[in-house]
């Protein structure tokens, strides 16, 4: 955001930001199956989406957030729809599978994405990154309370490092 957007960072936010990127990396980074090929297709994946979200908030005058989301989610239908094809894995879901399949996809694709440019709107993208890098953070604190999956040290100490980020 701020190369390609001239936006302007204070020292507290790059400090802030820096650790908050250490934070996230301790808690996403933490798994033995982070091969050296995931890791770079993990990266890649963030910088193409960090992309889309400059050039969301660089036209979000002209080009609806919510076009955008649309255009994005037939998108992946239907490269998803070509890989279940090519590999024979496609199956019609069972009625609880379908539901949760539009639970899932209408809360996090939709709802998230649309909420995070909405922000666009009124925080700077680099700004709106910083924040969402609490992700990691909250994923762990949701799989701790609904899957009562317990923290590690690790994934404890990223958290509070994004915290202490922010």
């Amino acid at each position: 955001g701020f190369l390609l957007l001239k936006e302007r960072l204070g020292t507290r936010e790059i400090v802030g930001g820096a650790l908050s990127v250490a934070g996230a990396g301790a808690i996403t980074y933490a798994s033995p199956e982070v091969s050296p090929l995931l890791l770079v297709l993990m990266v890649l994946n963030i910088g193409l989406y960090g992309l889309n979200s400059l050039w969301v908030r660089r036209h979000r005058d002209r080009v609806p957030a919510v076009a955008v989301t649309f255009v994005r989610l037939y998108f992946l239908a239907a490269i998803f729809a070509v890989n279940l094809a090519v590999s024979g894995g496609f199956r019609w879901p069972t009625p609880g599978e379908a539901l949760l399949v539009a639970v899932g996809g209408l809360v996090g694709p939709v709802l998230g994405v649309l909420a995070f440019y909405a922000s666009l709107h009124h925080i700077t993208a680099t700004q709106s990154f910083l924040i969402k890098n609490t992700q990691p953070f909250l994923v762990v604190v949701a799989a701790t309370l609904l899957l009562h999956k317990p923290f590690t040290p690790r994934q404890l100490l990223g958290g509070l490092v994004i915290v202490v980020g922010l």
